[in-house]
């Protein structure tokens, strides 16, 4: 720990505190009393004499470090990368008012900005309220995945990583831990991932994360999209993976009741994006919009889209995902990527 509370519940780093022979210092956490050790590079830490009692109270585990080698080499990376360029950075910087230690911390110019790796998956919950907890104080905050993680783009972990920014839409932060480098992988303003093709990973200076979307404009970055579409027998694999997968039983029942045979079912269906803000099978979601579209045309299907989506949801057939980076309405996200959607594949049948 670098940094705790003095007499006086000011904060102070480790090695201030030691030149301060005599004096008691204070975990910001759980309030007991503190030594200061030295490390096999001569730099000053606090350590508790018993364990925290905070950690216990979370029911965190006190035998080990749960911080890795590795976390520890980012957050040295990022704190010298910004002091070489006139930053004041600190790493493990205690937040007093919301009782959050940042793993990086940066100021310049009366902005603050908040930087956290995240190498394991934390629940949404619990993500959102430290989120919710750093912005309640003016930061800029930036939660950053190991970009081994960056592989999978279904998973929660990789949902709970999408940042939003007005230049550059969707996007998610990759550190790539064996060469040292900041990479960013944009899904677009639609916020669509395509099955047949990944997002790419673009090289990102750590120095834009002040100001990004001046990177926007200045890099032509560009969300790719299926040229060539999947063939006949693409879409047949597609339609008997469906068929046979027990995770699908319950839709497949569903549609059935309602006389909607998948093997049916129009092949865009197949081929259509997932959209980032549901947790339904993407094909069950444009299967539901596809059967609306039998009924009336796509301006009409548009033009009372929002009460369609309240009534899939109030019968259990759509089910919209936990984005906790994301401020705005989820629904209005998804609402606008379908009508984008089907006007740009003027899908009308």
């Amino acid at each position: 720990m670098h940094f705790a509370l003095d007499r006086n519940s000011q904060y102070i780093s480790a090695e201030r505190a030691y030149q301060q022979f005599g004096s008691k210092f204070f975990c910001p956490r759980c309030q007991q009393s503190l030594i200061i050790k030295e490390s096999k590079l001569g730099r000053h830490f606090f350590a508790h004499r018993w364990p925290c009692q905070a950690r216990i109270e979370q029911k965190l585990d006190i035998s080990k470090d749960s911080e890795t080698e590795a976390h520890r080499a980012f957050k040295k990376y990022f704190v010298n990368y910004f002091r070489q360029r006139g930053f004041q950075a600190d790493s493990e910087h205690y937040e007093a008012s919301i009782q959050q230690f940042a793993d990086v911390w940066l100021s310049l110019n009366g902005q603050t900005w908040i930087i956290e790796y995240q190498k394991s998956p934390i629940p949404s919950s619990r993500l959102a309220q430290r989120h919710q907890a750093y912005l309640s104080q003016s930061n800029t905050i930036y939660w950053i995945m190991e970009k081994k993680k960056a592989v999978s783009t279904h998973s929660q972990f990789s949902k709970n990583m999408i940042h939003f920014d007005s230049s550059l839409g969707y996007f998610r932060l990759c550190w790539d831990e064996r060469f040292q480098q900041l990479h960013i992988q944009c899904l677009g303003q639609t916020g669509f991932i395509f099955y047949q093709i990944k997002p790419n990973l673009y090289n990102l200076p750590a120095i834009h994360l002040c100001h990004l979307s001046s990177f926007a404009r200045h890099n032509k970055i560009q969300r790719p999209e299926v040229i060539k579409m999947p063939t006949r027998i693409y879409h047949q694999r597609k339609v008997q993976a469906i068929l046979t997968s027990q995770a699908y039983r319950p839709y497949l029942h569903d549609l059935y009741q309602l006389g909607i045979s998948v093997a049916q079912l129009p092949e865009w269906i197949f081929t259509a994006p997932l959209p980032i803000f549901i947790d339904s099978p993407a094909w069950l979601y444009w299967t539901w919009i596809a059967r609306a579209l039998q009924a009336m045309d796509s301006d009409t299907l548009i033009h009372c889209l929002a009460d369609y989506l309240d009534f899939l949801e109030k019968k259990g057939s759509l089910k919209y995902a936990d984005l906790p980076l994301i401020r705005h309405s989820i629904k209005e996200a998804l609402l606008q990527t379908t009508i984008h959607y089907l006007r740009d594949k003027k899908i009308d049948e």
